[in-house]
């Protein structure tokens, strides 16, 4: 089972509070310890997280004990820049976690991602900030019940007014 969360507009001043609101999302205490997302999330960060317009997206190799495959994508400003390569940082942008070892509908779910109609729809959802439309997008492509939209983070970040 593919299950799929996405916060958008999770608006965080402080980037080490969204490492850590994503962490909390993820981790649960057993199979996953708590701080060990937000600490693989900082060392990726340092090398270059894959990162979208002040937003996170959750890299597949962060964390290999998930029982379920994971899409996580924390937002705290909507969009993504118009600029940005579709080929080469869609992945980046809506990336999985993935049951290790991964099994094949995983890779039947990157295969179509990589599909050139499915990218465009992709991007120009992100582009306005609908992340809810990728989530949904995503859930049609795995099935009915395969993915779920959480369109309110449960752990509330917010620094706007």
């Amino acid at each position: 089972m593919l299950l799929a969360e996405a916060h958008p507009i999770v608006t965080a001043a402080d980037f080490d509070a969204l490492l850590t609101f994503i962490d909390r999302q993820v981790a649960d205490g057993r199979r996953v310890r708590r701080g060990a997302v937000r600490a693989a999330l900082l060392a990726r960060y340092r090398r270059e997280l894959p990162a979208v317009r002040n937003g996170v997206a959750v890299p597949h190799a962060a964390v290999r004990q998930l029982q379920h495959t994971r899409l996580v994508y924390a937002a705290h400003e909507p969009g993504i820049p118009l600029g940005i390569d579709p080929g080469a940082r869609l992945l980046e942008s809506i990336t999985l976690l993935v049951r290790y070892p991964p099994s094949p509908g995983d890779h039947a779910l990157l295969q179509q991602l990589e599909q050139a109609p499915v990218q465009a729809r992709l991007l120009s959802m992100f582009r306005v900030g609908d992340t809810a439309g990728v989530v949904n997008t995503l859930a049609a492509r795995m099935g009915a019940g395969g993915a779920r939209y959480a369109g309110a983070p449960p752990l509330a970040l917010s620094s706007a007014p």
